[in-house]
């Protein structure tokens, strides 16, 4: 058949026919296909941009089988209203045998995805599904926000916090780190990052030797899993120092693996050094807790058991260590105070108070009792239930029976000071009654140095009123000469150093009449220690001076006539000394009379000559010997000038058959008045002559010297002294000599000696003799 013949109309006729040509019949036939082909086109048009939208790929092939079959469809019913006048019923064959295959093909393929069409859920499913896709989205966006503000968070602690923090892989190689882990160990993150840590911060020991991994408790927390906490290790900072650290590991798990782990560390340098202090604070507390003088002992604060005591306690308790352990306070209290003790204890345990002090008494196991001062303060403990408290005592035993004398003597004193202050109160009167005595002067002064008060006598004794001294201060009316003594006793007590002085000076009368006075001062203090005021009392010696003077006057001629007293016993002596030459000097003169030789009458001169010159000198000496004294000091030889005093009486001593003895061990000096020395040692030669009656008479010289004094004594064997006129050797006329002596010779020594700052001693035996003992210093200033 050929293929215009398919579009040949020829014998058909137009489908309208069949219609017999009824406009209502065609018009619902045409209307209806046209409204049928249309939506046929229309709809593979949808199904192609819901394909293009939705990119469908499961059911792909069949939207473009049902796209071909609903073209294909549409142009039946188009052709079906073209044969109603044009009869092209081969074409609508051919379109209609398409449709039919198209047809035939897309129910196999509904059939064939059926199963796949099923199981899409229905849209009230899909609607649920939708909205638990929804809900779904909107947890993770919530987990999300939640994981985002949790970084931020973890970020910050990072940030912030004080230990330094830092991460590593399963390698040890460094993943993150924290500021204040880059602080102290003063590497950045970028220093340490994707290097091994260990090998960077903990690769030794304080002492230098290796620190293997194998042995880094860090590294076993990326091995066992396992949370490692070190408290006694090091790291080591840039520049190869270390520090003592305290840190956790801890492995970072995912999925129950082990990814990595987290270090946790801090400088525990302070916390070290707070260590080390507080070892040595606890060692001081356990040396002092043992060696304390007081007891100390740990005591239960409910139980009253008694847990640990030194020594000490022991002790006062008189019981061992080991027997205190074993009791508590209430038995070895007795009974009379264990109700207080009792009273405070739980005063103490209720808070009520801090810790309590009291007396109280122990009993020992031999049943006496020791009195105790005791205080007691709480001890901080971690379990409240189980109080403590510290126990301190101190045995006062003997306090306390001082006390008890003491009490005694309180009251007794009371009764005194009670009665005392009666008579205080009368004082005080009678002190201002004294105050205006006209006996004395009495002043009281400022620290200012002038007067504040002054009685009538003193005014009489400086010549001045009372308005007239109050505008003056007592450094104007002192003697020039004696202000700078008077003030330097003054600074002293204002200083401190003493609380009054007493000194003699001189006062400037209001008339220019120079005072002699004695003055003594003494300061009262305010309660702060500062000086209040001073009160002096002033005694007018004019007159005293002026005896004092005249008895000075008095002794040095005494002490003349004491010279020409003993000159006078030697001119026996002297006189036969004179005797013998004068006698020599007769004969020569005799002699020159007569007729004799040149020769002769030269030798006879020559002798005559040295006799007389013998007599010369000796006048000489006793004129030197004798002559008052100038009171010049020198320096002395002792030993020469015993030798000198011999030279002179040592011959009429030799004439009573007494015999001399000298024990001269030392040279020795003294500086003193060498004629006043002289006259001492004569008056005791010749004393000790006197006392000798006897043929066997003897005196012992004896001289020495120690570190500071020269010592010399004249022993003699004479009649000794009884032993009442010891006591008024001294005394000026006292005598053993009766008639004979004149009783200033012994006075007169002792003035002598004294005066030098020296000492005259003795000692007698009635019937055996006597010893007197010349004792001066060595070295003196002044007399």
């Amino acid at each position: 058949m050929e293929v215009m013949a398919l579009f040949s109309t020829k014998d058909l006729m137009p489908h309208g026919q069949c219609f017999l040509w009824k406009p209502d019949l065609l018009g619902l036939h045409v209307l209806s296909d046209a409204i049928i082909s249309l939506s046929y086109y229309v709809m593979p048009v949808a199904f192609y941009f819901y394909m293009q939208r939705k990119e469908e790929k499961h059911f792909k092939g069949i939207y473009y089988f049902f796209i071909v079959f609903f073209v294909l469809c549409g142009s039946s019913h188009l052709f079906g209203i073209i044969t109603i006048w044009h009869p092209q019923y081969w074409v609508e064959g051919f379109i209609k045998a398409g449709t039919a295959i198209a047809s035939l093909m897309s129910a196999v393929l509904i059939w064939k995805v059926m199963p796949k069409a099923l199981a899409f859920p229905s849209p009230e499913k899909v609607i649920a599904i939708n909205d638990s896709l929804k809900n779904e989205i909107k947890e993770k966006q919530r987990i999300a926000d939640e994981y985002k503000h949790l970084s931020t968070q973890n970020e910050l602690i990072l940030k912030s916090a004080g230990e330094g923090i830092y991460g590593v892989d399963l390698k040890g190689v460094t993943t993150f780190s924290n500021p204040a882990a880059e602080k102290m160990l003063g590497y950045t993150f970028e220093e340490m990052q994707n290097k091994i840590q260990h090998d960077l911060i903990h690769h030794s020991k304080p002492d230098g030797k290796p620190y293997p991994r194998n042995a880094c408790k860090i590294y076993a927390a990326l091995s066992d899993g396992e949370r490692h906490h070190v408290n006694n290790e090091f790291f080591w900072r840039k520049g190869d120092t270390c520090f003592p650290v305290e840190y956790v590991s801890a492995p970072i798990k995912e999925d129950g693996e082990i990814k990595g782990a987290v270090v946790i560390f801090k400088d525990i340098t302070e916390r070290k050094l707070s260590e080390e202090k507080l070892r040595l604070s606890e060692e001081r507390f356990r040396t002092i807790f043992e060696e304390a003088p007081l007891g100390v002992a740990l005591i239960d604060s409910l139980t009253g058991d008694i847990y640990e005591v030194n020594s000490q306690f022991a002790k006062i308790a008189g019981r061992t260590k080991e027997e205190m352990a074993t009791i508590d306070w209430m038995s070895i209290t007795h009974p009379d105070d264990v109700q207080e003790d009792l009273d405070n204890m739980e005063a103490l345990n209720t808070g009520r108070i801090s810790g309590f002090n009291m007396n109280k008494r122990y009993i020992k196991p031999d049943g006496s009792y020791v009195w105790i001062n005791m205080t007691n303060a709480p001890v901080t403990v971690e379990d409240k239930t189980k109080p403590l408290h510290l126990c301190m005592i101190e045995d006062i035993t003997q306090r306390k029976e001082f006390e008890n004398e003491l009490e005694a003597y309180r009251k007794n004193l009371k009764k005194l000071v009670d009665t005392r202050t009666d008579e205080l109160k009368e004082s005080l009167l009678r002190f201002k009654s004294y105050f205006e005595l006209p006996l004395i002067g009495v002043a009281i002064t400022s620290p200012q140095k002038g007067w504040i008060e002054v009685n009538q006598k003193l005014c009489e004794i400086l010549g001045y009123s009372k308005e007239e001294l109050f505008n003056m201060t007592w450094v104007e009316l002192t003697h020039p000469d004696d202000v700078a003594s008077d003030v330097a006793q003054f600074d002293r007590v204002e200083s401190g150093e003493i609380e009054g002085y007493s000194i003699s000076k001189r006062y400037i009368r209001k008339d220019k009449v120079v005072v002699f006075v004695e003055l003594s001062v003494r300061c009262v203090r305010k309660s702060n220690g500062d000086i209040d005021y001073f009160v002096a009392l002033i005694n007018d010696i004019s007159e005293r001076v002026e005896a004092e003077k005249r008895v000075k006057e008095t002794q040095a001629q005494l002490a003349h006539a004491d010279k020409l007293s003993s000159l006078g016993k030697l001119v026996g002596s002297v006189a036969h000394e004179f005797n013998n030459p004068l006698f020599g000097v007769t004969g020569i003169v005799d002699q020159l009379g007569d007729d004799l030789p040149v020769e002769d009458r030269k030798k006879l001169s020559s002798i005559g000559k040295k006799e007389c010159w013998r007599m010369a000198g000796m006048i000489k000496n006793l004129q030197s010997f004798y002559k008052p004294s100038e009171g010049i000091e020198t320096i002395i030889k002792m030993n020469n000038l015993v030798e000198d005093v011999l030279l002179v009486i040592g011959k009429d001593i030799k004439q009573k058959r007494i015999k001399l003895k000298r024990n001269f061990t030392d040279e020795v000096t003294v500086k003193a008045v060498e004629d006043q020395i002289k006259q001492v040692v004569i008056n005791l030669l010749q004393n000790a002559a006197d006392s000798i009656s006897g043929d066997d008479g003897e005196i012992l010289l004896t001289l020495e010297s120690d570190s500071s004094n020269m010592i010399l004594k004249v022993q003699d064997n004479g009649e000794g002294i009884p032993e009442d006129g010891i006591k008024d050797l001294f005394e000026p006329f006292f005598t053993t000599k009766g008639v004979k002596g004149t009783g200033l010779g012994l006075s007169v020594s002792y003035g002598i000696v004294k005066k030098h700052a020296g000492n005259i001693e003795v000692k007698s035996v009635l019937g055996q003799g006597s010893t007197f003992t010349v004792i001066l210093p060595i070295k003196k200033s002044s007399i």
